[in-house]
């Protein structure tokens, strides 16, 4: 084997076939996937992914983008005229990106009518949870004739809908490859339940991942309570991998954590949005509070959804700024300058139900940064139980401004508190989301996977 497809371990690269989610630096799944798979030889990773996907570059050059020929209607949908982007291989040439898939630039393009008008009528298929009930995903002859020469040693997938369950099922029959899932949220118990024929669809999706699971030669979670909590439901045991970050070059960026600036900074960085939305309205409230009574508090929102209306209506609060995502290089000073950072989600059943054991994607990055973090999360949620079990967060588990008003008083009051806080987080951070630990053992558990085929 090439020197280049073993590691300094001695642990291969196997051939690794991703099925949906591509590497990107926008979504919290695209930024997970993209720093587990950093690194990796380039032509022993491959993407099979839907048209309008965004692509970062710099990870994996070759890519096959579903189109009409393996997007399908059913009858008798599927005797209008065909609008679907046109499926085959796209090859990425140079770090040069982001791109969508299909290699176009992300600039913005005008789009046909026709294609329009399908756009919005699967959108509104979608919108009640019967999208996948009127489309199929499959493999066409075409798209099997690339798997095989590719000849990928394992496939590996997030899932989250029926239809990539599909073309999953669909692809392993052609590949004949060992398959890992890993769960990035407790999607499975959320997912279709718009209406009563999304339940039909519903029952379909958990009877195929039922499937899936049971052939499945190995399962992640994206932290331990999803892990146990998914051990018991399947019967299966599941390995734990998150974000990984290069942990040193982010503390290099932490200012002298000595005392508070004037005023105390407080940020958040990130979307503003489902299962979120309403923890972020309430960290702002909490600090207009405050600032009413006289403390020189302010909240900083770094969020590319700073223009919606969740967004404006921060805006409206005293000490609250509103800014635009920042660039990803820039966000390590960011983070080290800031007083506190906060993290929060929702308390209404939905979003419990879908994030309760998620974990944030940019977590490791508010660790290393040794600036103290506020949880505002309900109790139970692996957010919450992970930062009070491992201390590296402060957390307020119940809902209220009142009592996030009184912790945010006291962690501006208490320097040795914040100063603790960072030290343990940052500690966290290098032992257990550093890539120094993370990847080798992400590949190690591939490699396994793939060694199945191997001993079968």
């Amino acid at each position: 084997m090439p020197d280049d497809m073993v590691a300094d371990d001695g642990i291969t690269f196997p051939r690794v076939l991703i099925v949906g989610q591509t590497f990107n630096v926008t979504s919290g799944a695209g930024i997970t996937l993209t720093s587990l798979f950093r690194g990796w030889p380039r032509d022993r990773l491959a993407v099979l992914t839907w048209p309008m996907a965004e692509i970062a570059p710099g990870v994996c050059d070759d890519y096959w983008v579903l189109g009409h020929d393996e997007d399908r209607f059913v009858w008798p949908l599927s005797l209008l005229p065909r609008t679907a982007t046109q499926s085959g291989p796209v090859r990425l040439r140079g770090d040069v990106g982001p791109r969508r898939a299909g290699g176009r630039s992300l600039a913005p393009q005008a789009e046909p009518l026709a294609r329009r008008v399908r756009r919005r009528g699967i959108e509104a298929a979608d919108g009640i949870g019967v999208g996948d009930l009127i489309r199929r995903h499959r493999v066409s002859a075409r798209l099997a004739s690339w798997l095989c020469r590719y000849g990928p040693d394992v496939v590996y997938t997030q899932l989250a809908s029926l239809n990539c369950i599909r073309l999953t099922t669909g692809v392993l029959e052609v590949a004949d490859a060992p398959l890992v899932i890993h769960f990035m949220d407790d999607w499975p118990s959320t997912i279709y339940t718009e209406s009563a024929a999304a339940r039909f669809a519903r029952r379909r999706t958990l009877d195929a991942l039922d499937h899936l699971i049971s052939r499945a030669a190995a399962l992640m979670a994206i932290g331990d309570g999803m892990a146990e909590v998914f051990q018991a439901r399947y019967g299966r045991s599941l390995s734990v991998f998150q974000n990984a970050i290069d942990v040193e070059s982010w503390m290099a960026f932490g200012r002298s954590k000595d005392g508070p600036a004037r005023p105390f900074t407080i940020v958040y960085a990130g979307r503003i949005g489902t299962a979120n939305a309403g923890g972020v309205r309430d960290i702002a409230e909490a600090v207009a509070s405050l600032v009413a009574d006289g403390p020189a508090v302010e909240l900083v929102v770094y969020s590319g959804d700073g223009g919606t209306r969740a967004g404006r209506n921060l805006e409206s609060l005293a000490g609250v700024r509103v800014l635009p995502s920042q660039p990803y290089e820039a966000m390590p000073r960011i983070l080290g300058d800031a007083d506190l950072l906060v993290l929060p989600l929702d308390f209404d059943r939905r979003s419990i139900a879908f994030g309760r054991f998620s974990m944030p994607t940019k977590m490791p990055e508010f660790m290393a940064s040794g600036t103290p973090t506020l949880v505002y999360a309900p109790a139970g949620t692996a957010l919450a139980e992970d930062a009070r079990g491992l201390r590296w967060g402060y957390v307020v588990d119940r809902q209220g401004v009142a009592g996030l008003r009184t912790a945010i008083s006291r962690l501006v009051d208490d320097d040795g508190l914040r100063t603790d806080l960072g030290r343990t987080a940052q500690h966290v951070a290098q032992t257990r989301h550093d890539v120094g630990v993370v990847r080798p053992a992400f590949r190690a558990a591939l490699a396994a996977a793939a060694e199945v085929s191997q001993r079968g």
